[in-house]
């Protein structure tokens, strides 16, 4: 799975979003680390774009790309690094932006945020070249000795907050790679080229370093793995906190695991950083030795600023990895014998890891984060270890976890040991069927689930009413997250929730006869989710929607496959087709022109709900579009593209026509 879900996810409880749409209780709207700001002088202009506050002298010239500063700050830190880098940028007049709310920091260095771009408090546009050496220096002296974590992608300046990258200042696009459009930057010669923004600081081949960097570039190739005394053997994952890494130990030939964890980086709900976890997984860790259910540690290391926590190998295959390469239902009319080998063999790694975590309930520990990617079962599947204790807390503390997995995190009525215990039961239904993230909707779904447990495996529905009744929870105990924001969409056009102390009404079944009414269900939610008041999309939908800038408009992601299918289904929604047409009329830079990802599936869209016209403007833009760079894919490549080019041409008139079959001939 892509970990940049978890960072879409947290935005909004029912909804991927991106963060500056998030929503808490706490921090409805608000941007308090604008008050760090002081006053800002007259002529300076304000804009709010994303996640970024962007404050500029009116009128002021910047380069298209170049030398440019990123500070990084901790929560606490940063409305001080603020208030420090605001002065100086506003004594010189320098551009810059920066992160306006606390929840948004601590989104964007989470830990599955996008490692190329955590970190990223501030940025700071040099006007003139010459501007560049004077403000790195004048900034890292005044916000030196404040914390901040380090920036991947960047060169950082001494052991500071202040890092720096040769890049794009300003929006620019050429096709990447595959052909897509990517950002960019113009080499020599004036053609663009790709302006890489990986976790990696890389500097083109044609750029310069100032001189002024040099002892810091050399410290940075200085750094690396000395000081670990193992052979780092290759890595096993990556987060924004870290790196887990296969190891082995010289002098004994034994294999190891190196957990590894950045400062100020990887922060949990809580704020505490990967640091701050990782000692504490140290903690818990040493406290079960002993248990064959742990992995042995062995030690901890400081690199550098890195903490690592060196620990036994556990060789195996982890659950999750295990259920999906045998799992039944992935296979067409797996037959009763397979459906009765699934179902004994769920029941005995439930057993096993029901008795792994009765004896670290044992030791007083609650494990917090027990789910199917974190229980490694042995090659003989007679034994399982229970991996990643961030999240762990004694008994005694009666704590709820700050990280877990949606499909196994319990409710806000558990804490202590019953979290492991819901998350125990969820296991139970999930090894049969993995649909158990939808508890945190809706918890009376658990009695669904085990019916269709019941009714595909050979397990008796009485054995399951134990795990449904501790999801469940005490009767009418609502969502499992009763605190959550309501979602931004209007519930108007759904039925009216039942009133308080009656039971939640169970729907009918679903089933080929009942099609019409199950559409008519799918339609009414579509249309209930729509927000046409955001520019960035009209519909919920996968986090595709905000990697272009056509991707809340498009065909596979966004508003135009919405309006498919409704049309499909024999429903109009004019609001989201005015939606779609305002979007088309001036296309974004870096817009894709293929047929899934971008203006070809519009266009085609737009055909078939009759706006013919605007279709065939749309057809003629991506027309004289250099298609010879793009893939020869159908979703965003030559092929769909021809095919939506030639469709459109029998709208056309004759001259227009011969264009558009003439793009699609070069495609295909």
């Amino acid at each position: 799975m892509n970990p940049e879900y978890a960072a879409y996810a947290a935005a909004h409880p029912l909804f991927y979003d991106t963060a500056h749409h998030a929503r808490t209780a706490a921090l409805p709207d608000a941007e308090e680390y604008a008050t760090a700001l002081g006053t800002v002088p007259p002529g300076w202009e304000e804009a709010r774009r994303g996640d970024w506050r962007s404050l500029a002298p009116a009128g002021a010239h910047v380069p298209p790309q170049g030398w440019k500063i990123h500070v990084s700050a901790s929560l606490d830190a940063a409305p001080r690094v603020l208030a420090a880098t605001a002065r100086l940028c506003f004594a010189r007049r320098v551009p810059f932006k920066f992160v306006p709310t606390r929840t948004l920091l601590l989104l964007r260095n989470g830990k599955y945020a996008d490692r190329a771009g955590s970190g990223k408090f501030l940025t700071l546009y040099p006007p003139v070249p010459e501007d560049f050496e004077p403000l790195c220096r004048d900034l890292a002296a005044a916000l030196d000795g404040e914390p901040g974590p380090y920036i991947l992608s960047d060169l950082r300046l001494g052991e500071g907050p202040v890092h720096v990258r040769y890049g794009a200042f300003a929006p620019r696009f050429c096709p990447g790679p595959d052909g897509l459009p990517v950002p960019a930057i113009a080499d020599p010669g004036g053609a663009l080229v790709p302006d890489p923004r990986g976790p990696v600081f890389a500097v083109p081949a044609w750029v310069t370093p100032p001189a002024f960097l040099a002892p810091h570039l050399a410290a940075r190739s200085a750094a690396g793995a000395d000081g670990i005394p193992y052979d780092i053997e290759g890595a096993l994952h990556f987060s924004n906190g870290g790196g887990v890494y296969r190891a082995k130990d010289p002098r004994t030939d034994r294999r190891l695991v190196l957990k590894e964890a950045r400062p100020h980086a990887g922060l949990a709900a809580d704020g505490t950083d990967a640091v701050a976890r990782l000692t504490h997984e140290e903690d818990v860790l040493r406290g079960l030795a002993g248990l064959d259910c742990v992995p042995a540690v062995h030690e901890h290391l400081t690199v550098g600023e890195h903490r690592f926590l060196v620990m036994d190998f556990v060789p195996g295959t982890t659950l999750n990895t295990l259920f999906a390469r045998r799992f039944p239902l992935s296979r067409s009319a797996p037959g009763e014998e397979a459906l009765a080998a699934h179902a004994a063999w769920a029941e005995r790694m439930h057993r096993l890891v029901t008795d792994a975590v009765a004896d670290i309930h044992a030791r007083g520990v609650v494990m917090g984060d027990l789910h199917m990617s974190n229980v490694m079962v042995s090659e003989d599947e007679q034994r399982v270890v229970l991996l990643d204790f961030e999240a762990a807390s004694l008994t005694s503390e009666a704590a709820r976890p700050t990280v877990a997995n949606p499909a196994f995190a319990a409710p806000r009525d558990r804490t202590g040991q019953a979290v492991d215990t819901y998350a125990l039961a969820c296991l139970r239904l999930a090894l049969h069927l993995p649909l158990t993230t939808l508890f945190g909707l809706d918890r009376a779904h658990a009695a669904r689930l085990a019916d269709a447990v019941a009714e595909i495996f050979p397990v008796s529905r009485a054995s399951l009413d134990a795990a449904v009744r501790e999801i469940e929870g005490p009767p009418n105990a609502g969502p499992a997250d009763p605190e959550a924001p309501a979602p931004t969409a209007s519930r108007s056009a759904l039925p009216a929730p039942p009133a308080p102390g009656s039971p939640a009404p169970r729907p009918e079944p679903v089933s080929l006869s009942s099609w019409p009414r199950a559409r008519d269900l799918l339609v009414r939610a579509l249309l209930a989710s729509r927000t046409p008041d955001r520019g960035d999309r009209c519909f919920p939908g996968d986090i595709a929607q905000f990697a272009s800038p056509a991707g809340g408009a498009s065909l596979g992601y966004g508003t135009a496959g919405v309006l498919h299918a409704l049309h499909a289904a024999g429903e109009r929604c004019p609001e989201a087709e005015e939606w779609l047409l305002a979007r088309t009329k001036e296309p974004a830079s870096g817009t894709p022109c293929g047929l899934y990802d971008g203006l070809a599936g519009i266009a085609w869209t737009l055909d078939r709900l009759g706006h013919t016209q605007e279709a065939l403007d749309l057809a003629a833009l991506v027309a004289r579009e250099p298609l010879h760079a793009l893939p020869p894919s159908l979703h965003g490549g030559q092929a769909g593209i021809a095919l939506v080019l030639d469709t459109l041409a029998a709208r056309a008139d004759s001259a227009e026509a011969a264009r558009l079959r003439a793009a699609a001939a070069r495609c295909a």
